[in-house]
């Protein structure tokens, strides 16, 4: 399939939205989710939305369980208390260390399986070039979510060069060697104004409804070209009003759009092979989720935290 396009299928293609949160996750986003994410929130053939959670701080891994149990996707978000300059300066070691260690510790202190971790998006959303890659395809990360692009539609797979697709890295140092089998989610910018995450929405427009008018206008021209609709967004989420009740109607919206609410994997799977509407429906990652995990969680413990000196503080997780 040419990214750059909309996907070709002999019939009516499914049309897909992206929920994409990167943050801390505490109390505040337990309720969002959970308000938002209801029953009545349903994919086309009934089961519940769900989003894709990159956790770049993590207050209470029982709550990030939940989520997980609850259908949601939980990625790493790469701790921003580390520089761009460390980033793009660290070598394959460091970034296959940083990437695998918080993988595992999640994975210890949540109980979900490591192989349930499939993506990354990296500190303040900036690649950090050929390492950053090695190290994800080392690790056996399915996809990562950090360059910001203009021209490229769907997710991508890396079995090609970065340069295939776009000449232009907006951001950070994008790859320019092959990763077989690793894909990326691009983050795309709104047709109407250049922001790539919604929390840079209220710059601009101020009020819950402001929000919403915005992006049905831009949800209505994605669905006019049959691509996939992504919205990103940040902790402002957590302390915004106005953005969590615009977020409220888009997903009422998109729910009676009939349009399917998946993370980044099960869109990223769809991509690969893509069926027609009414074939998606017997597809495993778009069934309805029923996950329960054997073991315990720790009840609290923040494992991405760094002192002054950014070293890792271990006392809690040991």
């Amino acid at each position: 399939m040419n990214p750059l396009r909309r996907v070709q299928v002999t019939g009516i293609a499914p049309k897909f939205a992206v929920l994409a949160y990167s943050g801390i996750v505490n109390e505040r986003l337990e309720w969002f989710m959970s308000t938002f994410f209801t029953e009545r929130i349903k994919n086309p053939n009934g089961c519940t939305a769900s989003a894709t959670i990159f956790v770049t701080e993590n207050e209470q891994s029982c709550i990030v369980q939940r989520l997980f149990i609850h259908g949601h996707e939980i990625g790493i978000g790469l701790n921003p208390k580390y520089s761009n300059n460390w980033w793009y300066r660290a070598t394959e070691e460091q970034w296959t260390k940083e990437t695998g260690w918080i993988r595992d510790t999640l994975s210890k202190q949540t109980s979900i399986p490591v192989q349930s971790i499939r993506g990354v998006r990296s500190s303040r959303v900036t690649p950090g070039g050929n390492n950053h890659y090695k190290a994800l395809e080392k690790t056996g990360f399915l996809y990562d979510s950090s360059i910001k692009t203009e021209n490229i539609l769907w997710p991508i797979t890396l079995d090609f060069p970065w340069e295939k697709y776009s000449r232009k890295c907006i951001s950070g140092i994008c790859p320019n060697e092959t990763f077989p089998g690793l894909w990326e989610v691009p983050l795309i910018p709104f047709t109407q104004g250049g922001q790539y995450v919604l929390d840079d929405l209220l710059f601009t427009e101020k009020t819950s409804k402001q929000i919403t008018k915005f992006l049905i206008k831009e949800i209505e021209m994605k669905l006019k070209e049959d691509e996939p609709i992504f919205l990103n967004f940040g902790e402002t989420i957590l302390h915004s009003a106005a953005l969590r009740d615009s977020i409220r109607d888009i997903l009422k919206y998109l729910s009676k759009k009939k349009i399917w609410i998946v993370p980044m994997s099960s869109l990223i799977e769809w991509t690969k092979r893509p069926v027609i509407e009414k074939d998606i429906f017997s597809k495993g990652e778009f069934q309805c989720v029923s996950r329960v995990l054997v073991k315990d969680c720790k009840k609290r413990v923040n494992i991405f935290f760094f002192g002054e000196d950014n070293q890792r503080l271990l006392s809690e997780l040991l």
